[in-house]
């Protein structure tokens, strides 16, 4: 019997697996939380196969070949139990994929499957036949206060607590991603090494991240059709160690957010309802209104589907990361 948990509750069931080793034969972890997918993922592998790269394939991205994914899906593992197969991001959810379907519905015994998506479509059939014969874990931005919930429990773990105010003013700096958020925790446990609790003053001394307040400023020049600003900005983050990837991961997840709110107010919908059917913290929220402000409805879906088309170049190694998001700009400004 499968199961679907949604946020941190799926984590609750992957611990569950992984310390009981008593593993799915297919595993589904989608959402929009890159850091969750990546550290469960890795976390699952490490369980599952463990240092033994011999019997662990991986497939990434929508270049990834069917007939080598069921050949290898067909080969017996090589002095071992078990032969895991991660498919990252191969898009089977947005296509017809019967043969990946009939591997999931009919995995042999030795075999375990690791698919990984930002998105995917809940009524597609291999979706289905995932949610009947494993465990679909949604793993999307946590709101605020589980945020903060998480953040203090890091402190603990390191023998620290960290104030409210500081909480608070460490998630203003970092956005709701985990993954830049968790950086910036190990850097201030680092930082406060004698000190048992962590207060404001240190998260202003340590987390000078660009973050989303450099990508409000980037977004906000392209939405002024400013092109020489808006490189110059995204010049600046890449001389402070931020990288190309994540400016992008960021851009999507900025555009996303405006569109959110454009159909949000078309709804009629409050801030409050916003922040809550967006999964974003109040303060993303009015930064959200603010950037609509600069866009059509139509700009910005042509920026995500650009933004979309770069991060399926980088992955699949067609062009270098820092000059697709330089050409994602450029094009933004002119559209």
């Amino acid at each position: 019997m499968a199961y679907r948990k949604d946020d941190f509750n799926a984590l609750n069931e992957i611990n569950s697996d992984i310390k009981e080793k008593s593993f799915r034969h297919v595993y589904l972890l989608c959402g929009d939380e890159d850091y969750l997918r990546q550290q469960f993922t890795s976390r699952l592998k490490e369980a599952i196969a463990g240092a033994d790269e011999m019997n662990c394939s991986v497939f990434q991205g929508n270049s990834a070949d069917i007939d080598d994914i069921i050949a290898t899906a067909g080969t017996l593992p090589f002095f071992s139990e078990r032969r895991l197969i991660i498919l990252d991001e191969c898009g089977f959810f947005k296509k017809s994929s019967p043969r990946i379907q009939e591997l999931v519905e009919k995995t042999p015994d030795y075999l375990y499957l690791i698919f990984t998506e930002k998105s995917v479509e809940a009524t597609s059939k291999l979706y289905k036949a995932i949610d009947k014969a494993g465990l679909v874990a949604r793993m999307t931005t946590p709101s605020e206060s589980s945020l903060r919930q998480w953040t203090q429990m890091q402190f603990k773990a390191a023998g620290k607590s960290i104030e409210p105010s500081a909480v608070s003013q460490l998630i203003e700096m970092t956005g709701s991603t985990m993954g830049l958020l968790k950086g910036e925790i190990d850097k201030l446990i680092s930082y406060c090494a004698d000190a048992p609790v962590v207060r404001c003053e240190d998260v202003l001394a340590v987390s000078a991240v660009v973050a989303d307040s450099s990508i409000f400023t980037l977004i906000d020049y392209i939405g002024k059709k400013n092109q020489k600003r808006a490189l110059t900005c995204y010049r600046e983050m890449l001389m402070q160690n931020v990288s190309a990837s994540y400016i992008l991961t960021r851009m999507e997840v900025q555009f996303t957010g405006i569109l959110g709110v454009m159909e949000g107010r078309t709804a009629g919908d409050t801030p409050e309802k916003l922040a809550r059917k967006l999964k974003a913290a109040p303060f993303q929220i009015r930064k959200y209104t603010e950037q609509s402000a600069n866009f059509s409805r139509q700009k910005v879906e042509e920026i995500l589907t650009s933004c979309a088309l770069m991060d399926e170049k980088i992955k699949t190694g067609r062009i270098k990361d820092n000059i697709a998001v330089e050409m994602l700009i450029i094009e933004a400004v002119r559209l």
